[in-house]
This record gives C-alpha cells, sequence and structure tokens, in this order.
C-alpha cells in the first residue's frame, strides 16, 4: 500500500453520539421523528445529502442548504461546549506507528471542514495528514467513490493501493466502489452492516494495530 485513509467521525474521534444528539434535536424541533434504524441509515453522508432525502419525504419547505448550514453551525457548537471529544481509544498509539512508516496518511470525511480542522488542531493531529477531502469537496458524498478517487488524485497513487478504516455502511459501500482495500472498525457506529469490506477489526487494540500495520504494508 502508498497510503491509509481515515473516515473521521466514529473512526479517528469519538464525536457520533454527540452528533447524533445534535441532528435529533434539530429534527424534533421540526417536528420530524426519526427511529434510530433511520437516523443510522444517514451515518456516513453529508448534511445536504442527509437534508435533500429528509426534504423530499416530509415535503419540507426550508432549503436545503440552509438547512445543511444550521446542523454544521449546531455541531460547531456542540463541540465548543463539549468538556472532552478524545480520540478514538488506539488510534493515537496507530497513527505513531503508520508516521514511523513511508505511508502517507489521509482523511476523507462527510463533515465540513470547519469541524474536521478545528479537532484535529485539538488534539494536535493535523500535520499527521497528507490531505484531508471533506463534505464541502465532493459533489456526491457516500456511499459514491467520488471522495475516495479525489484523495486518491491528490495523493498522487492508485486506489488500488490505498488502505481505508471506515466504520459505516455508506462509508465502506464508498471505498469499496473505489477499488480499495476497506477495513471496516465494528466499534464506531452502532448497527452499520459493514459485510462489504475486505476486513473487519474490533478496536484499535494492539492486536488489531498489528493487523492494520500488516495490511499496510502489503
Amino acid at each position: 500500500m502508498e497510503a491509509v485513509i481515515f473516515d473521521f467521525d466514529g473512526v479517528l474521534v469519538d464525536t457520533e453520539p454527540l452528533y447524533a444528539d445534535v441532528v435529533q434535536t434539530q429534527l424534533r424541533a421540526m417536528g420530524i421523528s426519526l427511529t434510530e434504524s433511520e437516523y443510522l441509515a444517514f451515518v456516513g453522508t453529508t448534511h445536504v445529502d442527509m437534508w435533500s432525502e429528509l426534504k423530499h419525504n416530509y415535503d419540507l419547505e426550508e432549503d436545503v442548504g440552509v438547512l445543511a448550514q444550521a446542523t454544521t453551525e449546531a455541531k460547531l457548537d456542540a463541540l465548543e461546549r463539549a468538556d472532552l471529544v478524545s480520540p478514538m481509544p488506539g488510534i493515537p498509539e496507530l497513527l505513531s506507528a503508520l508516521a514511523d512508516t513511508e505511508l502517507s496518511l489521509a482523511i476523507v470525511s462527510s463533515s465540513e471542514l470547519s469541524m474536521i480542522s478545528r479537532l484535529l488542531c485539538r488534539l494536535s493531529l493535523l500535520d499527521l495528514f497528507t490531505v484531508i477531502i471533506h463534505g464541502g469537496c465532493v459533489d456526491r458524498g457516500k456511499p459514491d467513490p467520488e471522495g475516495y478517487l479525489l484523495a486518491a488524485t491528490q495523493l498522487g497513487c492508485p486506489s488500488t493501493s490505498c488502505l481505508v478504516i471506515e466504520d459505516s455502511t455508506n462509508g465502506v459501500l464508498s471505498a469499496r466502489a473505489a477499488g480499495m482495500t476497506c477495513i471496516g472498525y465494528e466499534c464506531g457506529s452502532c448497527q452499520q452492516d459493514l459485510t462489504a469490506a475486505s476486513h473487519r477489526i474490533p478496536d484499535f487494540s494492539p492486536a488489531s494495530r498489528s493487523r492494520v500495520l500488516e495490511l499496510a504494508l502489503q
């Protein structure tokens, strides 16, 4: 492999529970009640994609762009008020090990750049990543492969030389459609179908980190 690409929320940082509460609060204020499974279907997608589908399903009058921006602002506000947002357990150790190799590191996320950058700076991780593809970079979010293909282009390597770590159904499908080897991280977003992943790990324990390194260095 030439590069390791990470999803952001739920893989690098433990933000999914916080963001789920933000979105569900916004939805309830609009009179929309989603079941857990209905909400989880949107995990890994962009705010625009989520609100486009909700606008269609619930005949909403509001502009999709306005709704998406409101979600971004609500999440940023929640991050500012959060006492602690931490890397997923074992991620600092994995990143440290990967930094000692010649592999390039990248992020492909459906989140906005403002949220990604703020958290990476807070956790002193920003300088580790050569490429960051965020929701604003693409016309079609996950499960479309556009984001991962763009990352490969910016990294300057074939998509087949990229190893991806994803925690959502949409993310896994996106990476696989781009022709990349994908590790499904099972301790990320709950109740996600990761069967399309090339490999799966239950956590970022020493054994799992060794497995990631083994696959990355092939």
